[in-house]
């Protein structure tokens, strides 16, 4: 009887569903819908919806979504566009994962070009870093960033960043403000906004904002899914607190046992990376000490 209780408490509430700046939800939600995927990528980007429909293909292979017994894994959402590679990013904690993107943008880059094939001018590698918390402070939802030279010229044109800043979307959102950007923004709401009859009752004869909802309630109907979106989500805010509590108490030991628990728990070392700042090295050290 206490089981199914316990059971009980952790379901979904009616209208409640998992945001897709979790991993396995934007792979239902966007990268198995090519309508869905092309409208987030064209009000990113700024380009035409059905240029990108038209002429997108994916490059990377997505987990399947029905292997319950890998959910730590990371990711890759790969795609091209003509000459253009892009890369997304959905990042939970950005901070400490920044120089990771970095490497990946760069690895991604080259490895179109083989040994002795001349560098095409016109290839170009971008990363879309959509981040859940601010790295910097800026009042833009949508940044563009590219390599330069300390006068400022550009140095690598072919490579560059977009930082999708959610935060600055909730305030858009949650305050009713600037209705143009109210607008331009709708199809990022899934990445934060759980209650999908708010969405509902302002997009309501919008096909597509309404595609998007109906898959995220799709895919959290899923009980198993569910629990484990509550569970990673709990936890992690958990180890967050321990490691925050550590830190101020200067206990090394502190963060230590947090991290060792992770381990315990099976956690992936790039998680573990991502929550606790701690290099790979220092937890694998951690790992092989126990």
């Amino acid at each position: 009887m206490v089981d199914s209780l316990e059971k009980e408490e952790i379901k979904r509430g009616k209208n409640e569903v998992i945001p897709c700046i979790y991993e396995r939800c934007f792979a239902y939600v966007y990268d198995q819908n090519k309508n869905n995927l092309a409208h987030l990528l064209a009000s990113i980007l700024n380009v035409d919806v059905l240029k990108i429909k038209n002429n997108i293909t994916k490059i990377s292979d997505t987990n399947d979504l029905k292997n319950k017994n890998d959910k730590q894994r990371r990711m890759d959402f790969v795609y091209r566009i003509d000459n253009l590679s892009l890369d997304i990013e959905l990042n939970l904690k950005p901070r400490p994962i920044k120089e990771r993107n970095i490497n990946y943008l760069m690895s991604l880059h080259l490895r179109k070009f083989k040994k002795g094939n001349r560098y095409e001018d016109n290839y170009r590698t971008i990363q879309i870093n959509i981040n859940n918390e601010m790295i910097d402070e800026s009042e833009k939802v949508i940044e563009e960033y590219y390599f330069r030279k300390e006068d400022g010229k550009e140095y690598a044109k072919n490579i560059g960043f977009y930082v999708v800043n959610i935060p600055n979307i909730k305030k858009i959102w949650y305050n009713k403000e600037e209705e143009e950007a109210f607008e331009k923004y709708k199809y990022m709401l899934s990445f934060f906004e759980t209650n999908v009859d708010v969405i509902r009752q302002v997009y309501e004869g919008d096909e597509v904002v309404m595609d998007i909802i109906n898959k995220q309630e799709e895919f959290s109907r899923d009980n198993e899914e569910w629990e484990t979106f509550r569970s990673e989500n709990e936890l992690e805010e958990e180890y967050q607190l321990g490691i925050e509590y550590a830190k101020e108490e200067g206990k090394k030991e502190g963060i230590e046992k947090v991290v060792k628990s992770m381990l315990d728990k099976n956690m992936d070392i790039k998680d573990i990376v991502d929550i606790t700042g701690l290099s790979e090295e220092e937890i694998l050290s951690l790992k092989n000490s126990n």
